[in-house]
């Protein structure tokens, strides 16, 4: 992380756009939603090279910045709220506080530039090739959460108060993600003996921060879903060959129906919460729509256990309870618990193997040979290396949380005493 230079985020990056004052006209794709100002959500106009800064005949400037209000006919317009400047790029996320943008440059690798108020930071994401440009923000901790790499499909966080920023790498595997409450949802590939592209998926949520213990809520779905309380995620499964949209009850799978298909996706308008879709305008163009939030059903639910749901070759995101040592003197206790003076009771030999537990936990290929004997003895360890295998996950991708990089720096320590 590199620090650039001091400046105020709003008035010296930033000019009005040109163009018209608002934007009736458009077709939605060309939108795309990236947080929320004063209160007001906010759009980015498509915009696809440095080069792309012509007005259109809608009046829209492609990489210009818009807010959104309802017109008569319900349908969403937009109003010009800014304009970043060429160089920076296109915009991924904003709201009042921060603002990140993916500059087009030469590099191969990607680089984010976040602004705060005060300053601006360069961002490396180490990485190559495209992204899917999910964005999930977590309001209480001011953690940006960003998915969906195509060179390596571990989550990642930005966290925006940190001081140095940086970006870490987290140890779940994820596409599509959201934040509810206190939890990050995510899904990811469901891997099946007949289906040569790993499609439908899983949805997994996971409690922020503790990034070993993600939960499977439900199997084969589609990728478009949305969690709407603690308990009713609203998802498409596929029932008797066909896709039905239903509440799932992820507590004691059980799902009823939508009587009409509602959008997935969240957004907040004036203080209160909606669902963001598409309808068909008198001339058969595609335009945004905002929908009420739904009323959740309280009976009818039926028990999730009559579908045709493809067996998983795979076994991704694993938490750890699914990846015990049995058999053998490493428990989690002495893993996350143990004071420095119980561990070094421990042999180097044994301190060794505990170390490279959290390693092993993740689908580490061990190069020695005693390593690979005392892990191989667990299958959900060799199923982790077929897994990181399939996905081309190297060891040099593999990724231990936070936590466990405090215990194995700690264990390490009193090895290197001995």
């Amino acid at each position: 992380m590199k620090k650039l230079f001091l400046l105020t985020l709003f008035t010296f990056i930033l000019a009005y756009c040109n163009g018209q004052n608002n934007v009736t006209e458009y077709k939605s794709y060309k939108f795309k939603l990236i947080g929320e100002v004063d209160k007001q959500p906010i759009f980015r106009y498509l915009r696809k090279n440095i080069n792309d800064i012509h007005i259109e005949k809608n009046g829209a400037t492609p990489g210009c910045l818009y807010k959104a209000k309802i017109s008569e006919s319900n349908y969403l317009i937009f109003y010009k709220f800014k304009k970043i400047l060429p160089e920076f790029g296109n915009v991924v996320f904003i709201n009042d506080k921060y603002q990140v943008s993916s500059p087009f440059t030469k590099k191969l690798n990607y680089e984010f530039v976040l602004f705060t108020k005060t300053d601006t930071f360069s961002i490396d994401t180490k990485l190559t090739g495209g992204f899917s440009s999910q964005f999930t923000f977590y309001n209480i901790q001011d953690i940006l959460f960003i998915s969906g790499f195509s060179q390596d499909q571990h989550i990642r966080s930005i966290v925006l108060n940190e001081n140095p920023i940086n970006m870490h790498i987290l140890p779940v595997l994820g596409l599509n993600t959201k934040v509810f409450g206190h939890y990050l949802y995510f899904d990811y590939h469901h891997i099946s003996k007949s289906r040569a592209t790993p499609s439908p998926v899983d949805l997994y949520r996971v409690k922020i921060g503790d990034w070993n213990n993600p939960e499977l809520l439900a199997e084969f779905i589609s990728d478009s879903w949305l969690p709407l309380n603690d308990s009713i995620v609203l998802m498409t499964l596929p029932i008797k060959g066909k896709g039905k949209q239903v509440f799932y009850n992820i507590n004691n799978k059980t799902y009823v129906e939508t009587e009409t298909k509602l959008p997935t996706t969240y957004i907040k308008y004036e203080g209160k919460d909606y669902l963001l879709g598409v309808k068909r305008d008198e001339y058969g163009i595609n335009k945004y729509a905002l929908q009420p939030y739904p009323d959740i059903p309280e009976y009818g639910y039926k028990k999730d256990n009559q579908r045709e749901i493809l067996p998983r070759v795979l076994d991704v995101n694993l938490p750890n309870k699914d990846k015990q040592f049995s058999g053998t003197f490493i428990t989690d206790e002495l893993l996350y618990n143990a004071t420095k003076e119980e561990l070094k009771k421990l042999s180097s030999e044994k301190l060794r193997i505990l170390r490279n537990a959290f390693f092993a936990r993740q689908g580490y290929d061990f190069n020695s040979d005693d390593l690979k004997k005392f892990f191989g003895q667990f299958e959900w360890y060799n199923q982790l290396l077929e897994s990181n295998e399939f996905f081309e996950i190297s060891n040099e991708d593999v990724v231990i949380s936070p936590k466990d990089k405090e215990r194995v720096e700690l264990i390490l320590e009193i090895e290197s005493s001995k």
